[in-house]
């Protein structure tokens, strides 16, 4: 499901830090500097599990991050680090801070 309106994605590529919207752990969309963090294209990162760019010992961290990330909160969850794997192999330290959002 594309819920990405063109209004969206240029507010969302203005953004200096990466960003990426998840659908159950899956990338729905990612911006420009989060592509270019992954060394990658965005149509590449669409539909790929955001797991698939994180080391696979960060896994678990990751996971329970973004499944205790409470409904609907006012500002973002705590931020938490790991270790971003690029298209290309290369390691590197990211912090993510995430907030849950529900699309009717």
């Amino acid at each position: 499901m594309h819920l990405m309106n063109p209004e969206h994605i240029q507010l969302l590529d203005a953004l200096s830090q990466g960003a990426a919207i998840l659908s159950d752990g899956t990338i729905s969309h990612a911006n420009l500097c989060f592509a270019t963090l992954c060394r990658t294209d965005r149509e590449t990162l669409q539909g790929r599990p955001l797991s698939d760019f994180v080391i696979p010992k960060h896994h678990a961290r990751i996971g329970k991050y973004l499944g205790n990330i409470p409904d609907e909160p006012d500002c973002a969850h705590k931020m938490v680090e790991f270790t971003l794997v690029d298209a290309g192999g290369t390691e590197s330290v990211i912090e993510m801070q995430a907030k849950k959002k529900s699309i009717p």
